[in-house]
């Protein structure tokens, strides 16, 4: 029995004894037989299907002969069909070159079949192989040159990117040397001119500003970069929790109320628009605030006089947060390119415009790993509304975890003078640091070099009242020290204070055992308000024992 996929032979005719004839010369052969009994039906059969050889019985006209070849030529499958005739012993000698003339190939004299055909029928079936065999080489090859064009056209992007993320990459190192060198200027400058006994009140304030300002600038420099690279590397996490969205915003406006007072930009109005109603919902505070802190700069930095305004509203499911100014406004050809890393639009005719590029493509990020999209409207010369939206999954008050409420701050009075502290700190500057920041408050302070020798100390000082650990330290490491003087001291809190500022730090260090979480470099109000908890709970701990 032939396969399926033996190839095909048409026979055209209608006589059955010359068909049974054929049959018994070709029915060992690895083929598919089909019958048309006239040159009509045989069209119809050369149009839907793919032909290795097409004999025709010399009973056939001539003319049906060359209008079967004409059929074929117009087909994709059987244009090259070849057509064998099969010669009556009754036809003219004369007919032989007609047959040719009409299309045929060849033509065999019927009494020669038993002789000739099966030769022939392997002839065109291997000439019909060797075709296909040619033909799938050269989709072969077409199809290995397309593939090659895909991957010369895919090696040429790579390349053309490949060169626009080194040319945008230069310019960011080339960039990020002014910006980390113009803070660090003015905190260098300005610490030498404090040494300045003649310098009034006023100055030094002033002075101390200045200091305050850049150092915050260069802070949040470092972040950025960091923040960066922990989204190329896929390590940046969102944590959401529990907040009271009023509160934030107006925390946030504190911030940069009493911000552009430290610029001396009076000519900027502040605005906060948010609804009357308190809103409860679920998000991750911290890089909200990240989205928020950054775009309230850049409408401050690019912005001379007027306004800056901005809240949030509800809109179906979706909380829309919005930052508005007055400020210089985006050109409609650059408003797509501000959310790329490294791009950055420089405005020559404005003080402090630069940047590292990073900002606003670090929030994008955030913001569509919150759940939402961000965009703006912006017109050149008239100012830009920043927006974002995130899901709006409102929860109740009493979900919300009350936040620690500040009790301290740099001026006011503290009384510790019946307290031990600890400090665990390798770096001296470090250590002094917060030596004369705790000066105040009149605490008895105990200085532990590395994790071992704090585990010494602790050992010998039962009347610990709280222990400040470095994280990274030689020897032992804060993590070490910490789970040691657990087992010595278990009721005396331990502040984690690390430059390990990654997002998950906190919840790593409160995880291994420690009691409080500081990130470097440490506020005087924070440091204050995490020991004040602390004390009081120890304190309040050993009164009920």
């Amino acid at each position: 029995m032939a396969m399926n996929n033996a190839p095909k032979i048409l026979l055209v005719t209608d006589d059955t004894d010359w068909i049974d004839n054929i049959y018994n010369h070709l029915t060992h052969l690895n083929i598919q037989i089909s019958i048309a009994e006239n040159v009509a039906e045989a069209t119809i059969y050369v149009k839907d299907k793919e032909f290795a050889l097409a004999l025709i019985y010399s009973k056939i006209k001539i003319q049906d002969i060359t209008n079967l070849k004409n059929t074929l030529s117009s087909t994709e499958k059987n244009a090259l069909l070849p057509v064998l005739i099969i010669k009556s012993s009754n036809s003219p000698k004369n007919h032989v070159s007609e047959y040719i003339q009409a299309g045929a190939v060849d033509v065999i004299d019927y009494k020669m079949i038993a002789h000739l055909l099966e030769a022939k029928v392997k002839l065109f079936l291997e000439l019909f192989n060797q075709r296909k065999a040619l033909e799938t080489e050269i989709e072969q090859r077409k199809l290995t040159e397309s593939k090659l064009r895909t991957i010369q056209s895919s090696l040429r992007e790579a390349k053309n990117k490949a060169e626009e993320s080194d040319n945008l990459k230069s310019a960011f190192l080339a960039n990020m040397s002014h910006e980390i060198r113009t803070p660090m200027n003015a905190i260098i400058g300005f610490s030498n001119l404090l040494a300045n006994e003649n310098l009034t009140a006023k100055q030094r304030k002033q002075y101390g500003n200045y200091i305050n300002n850049s150092s915050n600038t260069l802070l949040r420099l470092i972040d950025d970069i960091l923040d960066i690279a922990k989204i190329e590397a896929g390590q940046l996490h969102i944590s959401s929790t529990n907040i009271h969205l009023n509160s934030v915003f107006c925390e946030l406006y504190k911030v940069f109320f009493d911000e552009l007072k430290n610029l001396e930009k009076d000519n900027i109005n502040l605005s906060l628009n948010i609804p009357g109603d308190n809103y409860y919902v679920q998000t991750d505070e911290l890089r909200l605030r990240q989205v928020l802190t950054n775009l309230l700069s850049n409408a401050i930095k690019f912005t001379r006089n007027g306004e800056v305004t901005f809240g949030f509203y509800t809109e179906g499911e979706r909380i829309i947060f919005f930052v508005q100014d007055t400020g210089v406004g985006i050109p409609k050809d650059k408003q797509d390119v501000i959310f790329k890393r490294f791009e950055r639009i420089e405005n020559h005719d404005l003080p402090n415009s630069t940047g590292t590029g990073l900002g606003l493509s670090i929030s994008k990020k955030i913001v569509e790993m919150l759940g939402g999209g961000m965009w703006l409207e912006s017109e050149n010369g008239k100012g830009s509304t920043f927006y974002f939206a995130v899901p709006h999954k409102e929860i109740s008050q009493s979900q919300v975890n009350k936040p620690l409420q500040s009790t301290y701050d740099n001026n006011q009075s503290i009384d510790w003078k019946d307290k031990l502290v600890l400090i665990a700190e390798d770096e001296i500057l470090n250590f002094q640091f917060l030596r004369e920041t705790l000066r105040k408050t009149g605490i008895r302070v105990m200085w532990a070099r590395d994790g071992k020798e704090a585990i010494a100390l602790a050992r010998n000082n039962v009347h610990l009242d709280i222990i400040l650990m470095d994280i990274k330290m030689p020897n032992v490491t804060g993590y070490e020290a910490m789970a040691a003087i657990k087992k010595i001291l278990p009721n005396v809190p331990i502040i984690a204070q690390t430059a390990y500022a990654m997002s998950d730090e906190e919840e790593n260090c409160l995880t291994a055992g420690f009691d409080g979480y500081l990130a470097k470099p440490i506020k005087s109000h924070k440091l204050y308000e995490k020991m004040g908890q602390l004390i009081l709970n120890k304190k309040h701990h050993e009164a009920t024992m």
